[in-house]
């Protein structure tokens, strides 16, 4: 799937800043937030349909894409507290 122009200048951005606001977070987890708030940010939009439908990943249909964004949001490894502070 083709990207955006503004996605595949956003996503580098946001991957640089969670490396460095989170460090010690495993890698696919950085990659995995990063691609989901880009491509929130770049569809506008909370519906994870959407976002389903935006993800810019090789994965065959919608509903796989879906199964992605919620095994990445459903991670117990997360720590929203953490990762939802607002930029200063």
């Amino acid at each position: 799937m083709a990207m955006s122009k503004s996605f595949s200048q956003l996503y580098p951005t946001i991957e640089t800043d969670f490396q460095d606001r989170l460090p010690e977070y495993h890698k696919s987890r950085q990659e995995g937030l990063s691609l989901l708030t880009s491509v929130i940010l770049n569809t506008r939009s909370v519906n994870l349909m959407e976002n389903a439908a935006a993800l810019p990943r090789d994965i065959g249909s919608v509903d796989h894409r879906y199964q992605y964004i919620s095994r990445v949001l459903g991670n117990d490894h997360l720590l929203m507290n953490r990762q939802c502070v607002p930029f200063p």
